[in-house]
């Protein structure tokens, strides 16, 4: 529960705006963003399954060369990613985390890299 002090100073006039103060307990905080945990373990691993299964499907049933399979694959990761983050940004008690794109971008160069070497 938050404590909130609504404050009319004195010396303000009604042209000036009114000071508020909000004093927010420690539970109202969001939880710090690690670097390490679950979620990030899933932003990478997501973010290599997509890259290497679509590089896959692009070549091999459709016979898509390796450029194009990589120029369809890596972009459709990317875009999977941001729009995660940006669900994430409207929901309640979530936000968009940075630390979460750099992973999937970790997730995508690990799955360029083993896409590559499949050829």
């Amino acid at each position: 529960m938050s404590l909130e002090l609504w404050a009319d100073s004195a010396s303000f006039s009604k042209s000036k705006p009114n000071l508020y103060l909000r004093i927010t307990s420690a539970s109202e905080f969001k939880k710090v963003d690690a670097w390490t945990g679950i979620d990030k373990l899933k932003h990478f691993s997501v973010s290599l399954i997509l890259t290497t299964s679509t590089y896959y499907y692009m070549k091999k049933p459709f016979g898509f060369s390796n450029t194009t399979s990589l120029s369809v694959s890596i972009p459709f990761s990317i875009l999977v990613g941001l729009g995660k983050e940006i669900k994430d940004r409207g929901e309640e008690g979530n936000h968009f985390s940075m630390k979460d794109l750099a992973v999937d971008m970790v997730g995508i160069a690990a799955g360029w890299f083993i896409a590559n070497n499949l050829r």
